[in-house]
């Protein structure tokens, strides 16, 4: 669990960085959002079954 915690702090770190140049910050925030749910819904579903 704590290298998902840790991809997850580095691919938001990365993102945020890219999108404070593009200006594509909350497009960004809400992608990454999604993509938190999938891996949270993925996470759970394997570890459950």
């Amino acid at each position: 669990m704590a290298p998902i915690v840790f991809n997850w702090r580095h691919l938001a770190l990365c993102v945020t960085l890219t999108s404070v140049s593009s200006n594509t910050f909350i497009d960004d925030l809400v992608r990454l959002s999604q993509i938190k749910k999938e891996l949270q819904n993925s996470f759970l579903t394997t570890n459950f079954f």
